[in-house]
């Protein structure tokens, strides 16, 4: 789960949750990161984290 604790929409409060309900479930706080992922840094600021994620699947 992403958390972009710059999100005013859902933010933290909402995503937290999902973190404590899903089984093995990882979390990533991705700082001043809005709802809207727009701009080139927080694209990739976003892409790294799923592409991290991907691979640590990948390898095991």
């Amino acid at each position: 789960v992403i958390h972009a604790d710059g999100d005013l929409l859902t933010g933290t409060r909402l995503t937290t949750p999902l973190v404590e309900a899903i089984p093995q479930a990882e979390s990533v706080l991705i700082e001043n990161l809005p709802h809207v992922v727009a701009g080139r840094e927080h694209k990739k600021l976003f892409s790294d984290a799923i592409g991290e994620f991907l691979n640590r699947v990948e390898s095991n």
